[in-house]
């Protein structure tokens, strides 16, 4: 009895600590992203979850973007995709 005692609370520990964790569907995602009013022509869209997860990047064409990202609480984070300009170095 002490033996199956301890084996039902080995398992609910390590249950506990994500060994039984139930697996996240992902989900369909799609919007548009507009700059100054105009669509975004290339970047990307970071949805950020918990410390420790791994992130959702989705890219951003021509002011759209549409993908598949787990479910929950998130930051989103938005990057534009620029040219760089060329330095004028004074002399």
């Amino acid at each position: 009895m002490t033996r199956w005692l301890f084996l039902v609370c080995v398992l609910g520990a390590l249950c506990s600590l994500g060994g039984c964790k139930a697996k996240e569907t992902p989900v369909s995602v799609s919007g548009t992203v507009n700059l100054d009013g105009k669509p975004l022509d290339d970047g990307t869209l970071t949805l950020a979850g918990e410390s420790g997860s791994t992130p959702d990047t989705l890219p951003v064409k021509n002011g759209k973007f549409e993908g598949q990202v787990k479910t929950g609480k998130k930051r989103v984070e938005i990057r534009l995709s620029a040219p760089a300009r060329p330095r004028r170095w004074e002399t």
